[in-house]
């Protein structure tokens, strides 16, 4: 990426300058500011996007740049913030540059906002973020910290790494920043004719959860899948699994519902649990239950849970199952897959037609 970056600038003084902040090796100095040798091995890398691209009928990154993280690291967690004007002591390469682009932006007009995205940093890393806000107050330009806005990541759900933000985490995060883009008075251009072509990257990025969901590895990344408005759920939870004494994962269920998850679950117990956007039924049903023919948005459901026995039928309109396991009409494949702790029915909660089926 730093070849990406810095490549496409010619030789000069300024590019010294930069390289020679950037790199603190010799070797890798020479490699940035003299590349030639090195173009012998990357031109094997080129192809015929990256022609394309330079004459400006290149493919256009769908997300702009971001990545759309399904995984979760559920050891990521939360650390103590400390206090928000606590910053950094001395002057770094990283403070020059930020209030040399700050002042850079006034002088021509563009009034640059600052923002610190949220992650369980370190010490070090919290007053490095807590500078770049501290200097933006200085100059008088809008900044916001995003760390200290309460409850808006999850340790667990909301961070692939230590560092860095799960697509639900993203997704929250850009939701705070839309807010903030409209309380600064910035015009909204989503309807005008010039930026169409967004609504067909807006398109893409639904097909991406919906790819992500059905790609999904684990029972942690799907139930934060899940999470995103666009899809209806009925999830199920085999007698005895170690998830119903997960309260990662109960806490990942009731985001579902929008209810608590308050049970003492023993040996014998499952769990299904609906979520329903459209129809409003969100409902969890623990223990042994014999629930008839509620209608949700996208099936009619009945459910009947016993000691040694589960049946999960979602009907159609028509009446038809719209999933079929065993050729009865259960939806459960509860003997064939009796070492799955998880079943998940998943449907596209704008249209109501299943999407895909999860077993873990």
């Amino acid at each position: 990426l730093a070849h990406e970056a810095l490549d496409a600038f010619r030789l000069s003084k300024t590019k010294q300058e930069a390289v020679f902040d950037l790199f603190k090796k010799k070797k890798t100095r020479q490699e940035f500011l003299f590349p030639f040798y090195t173009y012998h091995n990357r031109w094997k890398q080129l192809t015929a996007d990256d022609y394309r691209m330079a004459v400006g009928h290149g493919e256009v990154s769908k997300s702009l740049g971001a990545e759309m993280n399904l995984k979760i690291d559920v050891e990521a967690q939360k650390t103590d913030l400390i206090p928000a004007e606590a910053g950094m002591e001395k002057e770094t390469v990283g403070t020059k540059y930020l209030q040399k682009i700050i002042a850079l932006c006034l002088e021509k007009g563009i009034t640059p906002v600052v923002v610190q995205l949220p992650f369980p940093g370190t010490e070090e890393q919290q007053r490095a973020g807590n500078q770049a806000i501290l200097l933006a107050k200085k100059a008088g330009i809008p900044c916001v910290n995003l760390n200290y806005v309460p409850n808006l990541i999850q340790a667990g759900s909301d961070l692939c790494s230590q560092t860095h933000l799960s697509a639900y985490g993203a997704y929250k995060t850009t939701h705070e920043l839309g807010g903030i883009m409209q309380q600064l008075g910035m015009k909204d251009h989503r309807k005008d004719e010039a930026y169409a072509g967004w609504n067909t990257y807006v398109d893409a990025m639904h097909e991406e959860r919906r790819e992500g969901l059905e790609q999904a590895k684990d029972v942690r990344s799907a139930l934060m899948m899940l999470r995103f408005d666009d899809f209806d759920a009925v999830v199920f939870i085999n007698h005895g699994s170690r998830l119903l004494h997960s309260p990662y994962i109960l806490s990942e269920l009731s985001d579902l519902t929008g209810k608590p998850m308050d049970f003492d679950a023993q040996y014998d117990d499952s769990l299904l649990v609906v979520k329903d956007q459209g129809g409003k039924q969100n409902a969890s049903y623990f223990g042994f239950q014999d629930v008839e023919k509620v209608k949700t948005s996208f099936a009619k459901l009945s459910y009947l849970s016993t000691k040694d026995w589960n049946n999960l039928q979602l009907l159609g309109a028509d009446g038809n199952s719209l999933v079929d396991a065993d050729g009865e009409g259960n939806a459960l494949q509860y003997y064939t897959l009796a070492d799955k702790e998880a079943q998940i029915f998943v449907f596209d909660a704008r249209d109501h037609r299943p999407l895909c089926t999860l077993r873990f």
